[in-house]
């Protein structure tokens, strides 16, 4: 049986609820659009990217970690960027996804995550495409 847009993200946000990682970030995990815009957490946003139908589904499932941005003495009070919160955590999504066993889904990453920065909200935030795969007999 074939899976929607929303169930595939769904299933994946579900993972990332159960996992390890929600206990290592302070703040949530979401699903697209759902994130409060006043957020200063490090909060975790999954959103379905793309995907193909067929005998195999296949696609690419985005996962944004956000961490807030920290000031440092000297810097006249601007922040930058958390690099080892950053780091810690593109570690365990990387983990969890290169060792996650399912019978439904085969995950990759395929891409290195990378640390973007959102300056609006003081926050880098880890970009994680994650290719997925399922059989839809």
């Amino acid at each position: 049986m074939k899976k929607t847009e929303t169930t595939i993200e769904k299933d994946v946000f579900h993972i990332l609820k159960n996992s390890p990682l929600k206990d290592l970030i302070s703040g949530q995990i979401y699903r697209r659009g759902m994130r409060p815009a006043d957020s200063g957490a490090e909060d975790v946003v999954v959103k379905f990217l793309a995907g193909t139908d067929g005998q195999f589904q296949d696609g690419v499932v985005v996962i944004n970690a956000y961490v807030p941005d920290v000031a440092i003495d000297g810097n006249n009070g601007r922040k930058v960027e958390n690099i080892a919160r950053v780091e810690q955590l593109e570690q365990a999504i990387v983990a969890l996804f290169t060792h996650y066993v399912a019978t439904e889904y085969l995950f990759g990453i395929t891409d290195t995550p990378q640390s973007l920065h959102e300056p609006e909200i003081e926050q880098h935030f880890i970009y994680t495409r994650l290719n997925f795969r399922r059989l839809s007999l």
